[in-house]
């Protein structure tokens, strides 16, 4: 998984509420991996090669980039793969305390990092809003038509077109629950509301396994798989073939992600006996469904396509929706994805004289609701949703109205997160190097290109962060800001504290408060944090000689003599590596204990650089 070019992308999402609905993201709590993120995900699927990759966002919602202590990178073992502890353990989370919490040098941790990158916003596109069913179902078709369909029995939700083995979800509705006591039967229109109360779906283009989600009032939310129940007991997340389940140990929410893709997020209420569910495809299906959540191609004329391929206006009343459109998706035996219990079949679920409750026909919602203040009650609840209010009313309970509720704020809260932060464009963040033994104050000058995707006006903001932040002085840009380009200005005052490397963080925000990040790693490449003393890759050398230490401080260069003693009087010839690192192989040393570590570049003639204690062991 991963940001694609130009493609919506299940995984890799540019802002935190992208990521909270990202199909085949995982959400992880804060660990030692990213403790400085404030939310993570990773993906949930194992990819080829049993790898995983993780996304972290900061306390502005913006996505935190490779090099950001914290942030998301590639994980060698899948935390959910063939030997999770072991392999995740000494694959990813060991090397990352080694490199990012033990070692001395900050550059192993961006080291660590340039080899595992995280995703990135660049050519990233979320994913198109989804359809959706709640309540008494309130259907929003994949081109977002909304529209109301009370029908009972068995239906075809969505099935891809187009291909011989494909995408399909079938959903099955009973009689809404009415609260006890409550009847329309004294209402001029006595026909009754309908709930969805399970689903089933399968991808037979990735061999996947049957997934079936039932609910009741009565019993708890049940999940099969192939007919078989099974259980999130012991696990949130269960792979089955071509297909994975997650429940959110909060919400109780299941989110089923197939191998192409697609994503069906469920809200099954044992409480209401309501299943509510939200459906994302994959690009590679625009054009090809069919269904009760319409036909996908960014055109709402065609959503109420009945099977016979007659197309039913929008416009059209409640019942002619109804009739000519809805029911012509009801299921027989033969295409039934369902498991059935015993003396069960797809006709224990229809009944042919059915007549439903349409919306649209005026008379008084609360027609049957004989609890006193119970109108005022929903009014409150449900405010301007009239969803809720509708739901409330024909089944008397303010539990089913408030569900309701809850589930359109939560797809407001997914259309919302499709504003797109700016993007700062690839190849666009340099490295920046300096010297340590540069003098005084230099100032590098850094373009950055950044644009805003839907024309949303920037700005721009600026820190410093890691070892020796308080040594980069303010920043400040120049050029034009509408049009997302700009130069980043670094003051680089006193080197001499610096260890290895700093970084400028830049966010840019657009008038929406979408925001990307991007680093400019301020590299030293010598001489910094060497006033006083040297560093060194050990501390423990063997008795018997043969321990290379390379050793870290001022800047050198190829025409230096460089020798290391050991102690008083032991010294060997070193060798030069870079500018900022000379090496040398420990000598053959008879004692054990300590010894003062010192460096000459002068062949001998003065050591000038104290290393410290390193300690002789035995072999």
């Amino acid at each position: 998984s991963g940001s694609g070019s130009g493609n919506s992308s299940p995984f890799g999402a540019c802002r935190v509420s992208n990521a909270s609905a990202a199909s085949g993201a995982d959400r992880q709590s804060r660990c030692i991996l990213h403790s400085e993120a404030t939310h993570c995900v990773r993906s949930v699927q194992v990819s080829r090669t049993g790898q995983a990759r993780s996304c972290c966002y900061g306390a502005t919602g913006g996505l935190m980039p490779s090099g950001v202590r914290g942030g998301g990178f590639v994980y060698q073992a899948h935390p959910l793969g063939l030997t999770p502890s072991y392999s995740h353990f000494f694959l990813d989370v060991a090397p990352f305390v080694q490199c990012c919490r033990l070692s001395p040098f900050e550059g192993s941790c961006r080291d660590f990092f340039v080899r595992r990158p995280s995703s990135t916003c660049v050519g990233y596109r979320p994913p198109a809003p989804p359809a959706r069913a709640r309540g008494d179902p309130h259907i929003g078709t994949l081109d977002q038509l909304g529209y109301t369909f009370n029908g009972l029995g068995e239906y075809v939700l969505v099935q891809q077109t187009g291909v011989e083995r494909g995408f399909l979800m079938q959903g099955r509705t009973a009689l809404a629950p009415m609260r006890s006591g409550a009847t329309r039967q004294g209402c001029a229109n006595r026909g009754q509301a309908t709930v969805f109360v399970a689903v089933a779906m399968v991808d037979r283009a990735v061999g996947s396994d049957t997934v079936q989600v039932m609910v009741d009032a009565q019993t708890t939310v049940q999940v099969l798989v192939n007919g078989e129940a099974v259980s999130f007991l012991t696990q949130r997340t269960l792979r089955f073939s071509g297909v994975d389940l997650t429940v959110d140990c909060r919400s109780g929410r299941l989110t089923v992600v197939f191998g192409s893709g697609v994503q069906v997020d469920l809200d099954a209420n044992a409480g209401t006996g309501v299943l509510s569910y939200m459906v994302v495809l994959p690009d590679s299906m625009l054009g090809r469904t069919a269904g009760l959540l319409g036909t996908w191609n960014n055109n709402t004329a065609d959503d109420l396509t009945a099977r016979s391929g007659a197309v039913v206006p929008a416009s059209a009343s409640e019942e002619v929706v109804f009739v000519q459109f809805g029911q012509s998706w009801q299921i027989g035996a033969a295409e039934s994805l369902f498991a059935y219990g015993p003396q069960q079949s797809v006709d224990t679920f229809a009944d042919p004289d059915f007549v439903p409750l349409f919306t649209d026909q005026p008379e008084s919602l609360f027609c049957g609701c004989v609890e006193a203040g119970f109108e005022q009650q929903a009014r409150a609840l449900c405010g301007s949703d009239t969803a809720c209010l509708f739901d409330a009313a024909v089944t008397c309970r303010l539990d089913v109205g408030n569900q309701t509720r809850g589930d359109d704020e939560d797809f407001d809260d997914v259309v919302s997160s499709r504003n797109m932060p700016p993007v700062f464009l690839a190849g666009t963040v340099p490295t920046v190097t300096i010297r340590g033994d540069q003098t005084g104050s230099i100032s590098v000058a850094v373009g950055l290109v950044a644009r805003d995707p839907e024309g949303d006006s920037v700005t721009f903001e600026f820190e410093a962060t890691g070892f020796g932040a308080n040594n980069i002085n303010p920043f400040s840009t120049t050029g034009s800001v509408a049009s997302g380009q700009f130069t980043l200005v670094v003051n680089v005052g006193v080197l001499s504290n610096i260890l290895d490397s700093v970084q400028a963080v830049v966010r840019a925000r657009d008038s929406e408060g979408a925001v990307s990040v991007a680093v400019v790693n301020i590299v030293c490449t010598c001489g910094c944090g060497s006033v006083g003393g040297i560093a060194l890759s050990t501390r423990r050398v063997q008795m018997v000689g043969g321990t290379e230490v390379a050793v870290r401080g001022p800047c050198f260069s190829s025409t230096q003599s460089v020798v290391c003693r050991f102690g008083s009087s032991a010294t060997v010839s070193g060798r030069f590596v870079s500018e900022g690192v000379v090496a040398c192989l420990s000598p053959r040393l008879y004692h054990s204990g300590s010894v003062l570590f010192t460096l000459s570049l002068d062949g001998g003639a003065s050591f000038a650089f104290n290393g410290g204690a390193v300690t002789l062991v035995s072999p």
